[in-house]
């Protein structure tokens, strides 16, 4: 008992920090969401969202490659705090690169469909500032993820609160002075404010001035033989996560998009169980070598399940308490019958968070090809049933698909965690990069 107990005292510490960065993030996300439903129109609402699932994609992507092998690194307990900064410095050179290059292919291809009209002068303007968010979105989030594997989680606090004051300031006073195309403003300030906060968190962590440049880590297809099936599982659980963007926006058009999208909102908050805590778990994880079957047994399904639900169910019924009050508020008069939808959302958050939970274990493991096999099966059913569930249910449509799909990935990556724990304890399991 005893042992339990300085176990859980040495991660609340952790924990708790993960959950506050984590609200800050959301509360950015909330600001920024909140501000564009009540100052946009649904087609600028609805090509914000179906820009940001792109971005989210080339974050991922790169994150998969690069970001997860971060791991690796503190999961060497012999290595020196000068030489993982050393390696995290290769890391987060070879990053930027990639963002670079694949920021100018963005708006390379964008300055190409604009000019064979696919693209109009307006939106033109949105999707090369799109474009050159993705340096700074994807250097925020390494330096996060560095800050909290050094377990130095106030920098990582510090950077996120000051975005947070960054983008609302800038945007609210752009809202106010009632600026048009304030999608295109939101990208331009989460590519300005990315980029600063990420450079001073370089600076903070020690990553501006390191030495050995041409570290193995720092090469690409030392990363790729590293990460192919981390990239795997990411493309393919993206597909699965933006299934339901690609199917509303070709049936129902973006102001339909918008309509799924801006209930969901409301719901930014419930993050905050899920990835607050992955923050901080992920570390852990990666160097756990005992009590394997305590962190992804059967036992340590209920109670994950009951919190969730709990922590999802109480944030719903006080939404649904201040309805009358808080719904006009933040979604204004655009939107109406929206309760269908959050209870949707509600429903796929539940699932998302528990799924979320595993598959950070077989990040921290290194189960790469276990974690695609799961989002293989989830993805192509969510992908079959979105088109019909559309059909017949509308929009709402869409989210129970993204719920069922979020499900299976929950169940088989729970199978599969099961399954890299035995094979841990019988000595036979190796991080599968090959």
């Amino acid at each position: 008992m005893s042992l339990r107990m300085n176990r859980l005292s040495s991660f609340s510490g952790p924990a708790l920090r993960g959950v506050a960065d984590q609200a800050l993030t959301s509360a950015e996300n909330f600001a920024v969401g909140v501000i564009l439903v009540r100052n946009c129109t649904k087609m600028e609402f609805g090509l914000y969202v179906l820009g940001y699932g792109v971005l989210v994609l080339g974050w991922s992507l790169i994150a998969a490659l690069i970001t997860a092998q971060m791991a690796a690194v503190f999961s060497r307990e012999s290595l020196s705090t000068q030489e993982r900064q050393d390696q995290c410095g290769s890391l987060l050179r070879t990053l930027m690169a990639t963002c670079v290059v694949t920021t100018g292919c963005g708006c390379l291809l964008t300055l190409l469909l604009a000019r064979v009209h696919l693209i109009g002068p307006e939106d033109t303007y949105y999707w090369l500032l799109l474009s050159s968010a993705l340096p700074g979105m994807c250097l925020r989030d390494f330096m996060r993820r560095y800050f909290f594997q050094e377990r130095v989680e106030s920098r990582a606090l510090l950077m996120d609160a000051t975005a947070l004051m960054l983008t609302v300031a800038i945007l609210a006073v752009m809202a106010a002075r009632h600026e048009s195309h304030m999608n295109s403003l939101a990208a331009a300030t989460l590519a300005v404010g990315g980029l600063a906060v990420g450079i001073w968190a370089i600076v903070a962590g020690g990553l501006a001035h390191q030495k050995q440049a041409n570290q193995a880590l720092g090469h690409l297809r030392s990363l790729w033989h590293g990460g192919r099936w981390n990239i795997g599982a990411t493309l393919v659980s993206w597909m699965q996560n933006q299934a339901y963007t690609v199917f509303v926006s070709g049936m129902l058009g973006l102001p339909g998009l918008a309509t799924a999208n801006a209930p969901r909102v409301l719901l930014t908050p419930i993050t905050l169980l899920s990835t607050g805590l992955a923050l901080p778990l992920l570390p852990r994880f990666a160097k756990q070598k005992t009590h394997l079957q305590s962190v992804v047994g059967t036992r340590s399904v209920a109670p994950l399940v009951v919190i969730t639900i709990v922590f999802v169910g109480l944030y719903s019924l006080a939404l649904w308490l201040a309805r009358d009050a808080f719904l006009p508020l933040i979604l204004g008069h655009r939107y109406k019958n929206v309760w269908p939808c959050i209870v949707a959302w509600a429903i796929a958050n539940v699932f998302t968070n528990i799924r979320i939970y595993y598959s950070t274990f077989l990040l921290a493991k290194g189960g790469f090809r276990q974690l695609a096999t799961a989002n293989i099966l989830s993805a192509v059913v969510v992908i079959v049933i979105t088109g019909p569930l559309i059909h017949f249910l509308g929009v709402i449509g869409s989210i129970y698909s993204l719920a069922v799909g979020e499900l299976l990935l929950g169940i088989t990556s729970w199978c599969q965690c099961r399954s890299v724990t035995a094979e841990i304890q019988a000595g036979k399991f190796a991080s599968q990069i090959r």
